[in-house]
């Protein structure tokens, strides 16, 4: 049933709406006109149920559903060897899973709880201007985000030789990292140029699409109902990563999930996080085209670079990707101040 009025979904503490936090992002910026089109037009959403149960629901979907079903399908189809998996099939049963158990899943729990799908989705063209400060962006932040993986896998491995707890989970890291690396070499291994498009649809636009619409979209909806933009970015981030079933790569994972969510509240499109989404993905794919498999090896947790040489590349490359941000936020600051 649906909940009857504004007064009882605020006493349940289910739906305060974002019009009710007192900034519009959660950084401090109270710029009402920045929140104008896109918060107030979120907030006259009636959700059937609490939006945070909304989102969790959309999590488990995207998670139990997508990981675990589309494996099982993949099994049953293919087999349990990877190595002997005809890999054109295995791509295209891939994109078939993208779209099966995280794009429909999406579309069909905005309709069924939000009804109004577009909004729920923000599927509207973004200001081009916008669109192109963040998608330049996505090229700076890209370093950083190759950096972090580094770190991570140097933090796992000094622990690991002091710390019986950390042993035990770089060991089990390991085991699905060298799982998910010899599935990677296969899945990007290009025979010819029609192998090497498959992988582009796959592996870059596919799930830019797919991932986009359910996590920037319907997740990060559900959570901004109830939490402010940047509480709300930050939990979708952090399920993201642990979608993502990659262990030395979840602080890189946050960060771009981060930068994606922020992205779209502020372009108020899913087509921004879309782009930059794609931009992310093919880069990883042509590095592979251009460096061959060895790329994909070099980012298991098998670095024994030394943590200053990492942490003086941590400092150059995240000062290179702040430029960006620090520049789009004072777009969105003067474009608020000549709206008001």
């Amino acid at each position: 049933m649906r909940i009857e009025n504004e007064d009882d979904k605020k006493s349940d503490g289910e739906y305060p709406g974002p019009e009710n936090s007192h900034d519009s992002d959660g950084t401090g910026d109270t710029a009402g006109s920045e929140r104008g089109t896109s918060n107030r037009s979120i907030a006259s959403l009636s959700p059937k149920m609490s939006p945070v149960k909304a989102g969790f629901l959309g999590l488990f979907g995207g998670f139990l559903v997508y990981q675990v079903f589309a494996s099982i399908l993949t099994i049953t189809i293919l087999g349990t060897d990877l190595s002997k998996h005809d890999m054109e099939s295995a791509r295209l049963l891939q994109m078939a899973a993208q779209i099966l158990f995280l794009l429909l899943p999406a579309l069909i729990f905005s309709k069924i709880i939000y009804e109004k799908v577009g909004l729920v989705i923000r599927f509207r063209l973004p200001e081009w201007k916008g669109l192109l400060l963040f998608s330049a962006g996505a090229f700076a932040i890209i370093p950083l985000l190759e950096t972090l993986i580094e770190l991570q896998v140097w933090t796992f491995n000094h622990l690991a030789k002091s710390e019986f707890i950390f042993r035990q989970l770089k060991s089990l890291f390991d085991l699905l990292d060298k799982l998910l690396q010899e599935t990677y070499v296969n899945f990007f291994r290009a025979n010819n140029f029609f192998d090497g498009i498959i992988i582009v649809l796959v592996v870059a636009f596919s799930p830019a699409i797919c991932e986009e619409v359910m996590f920037r979209g319907f997740i990060q909806t559900s959570f901004h109902l109830k939490y402010r933009p940047f509480l709300a970015i930050l939990i979708t981030s952090v399920f993201f990563a642990v979608f993502h079933l990659n262990p030395y790569g979840t602080l890189s994972l946050i960060l771009l999930s981060m930068y994606l969510g922020y992205a779209v509240y502020k372009t108020d499109s899913i087509l921004t996080g879309v782009v930059i989404h794609f931009i992310n993905n093919l880069f990883a794919v042509v590095a592979v085209f251009v460096f061959g498999t060895n790329e994909l090896i070099s980012s298991t947790g098998n670095s024994a670079e030394p943590l200053n040489s990492i942490l003086l590349r941590l400092s150059y490359f995240g000062i290179l990707a702040l430029i960006p941000v620090i520049v789009i936020m004072l777009y969105y600051r003067n474009k608020n101040r000549k709206a008001v």
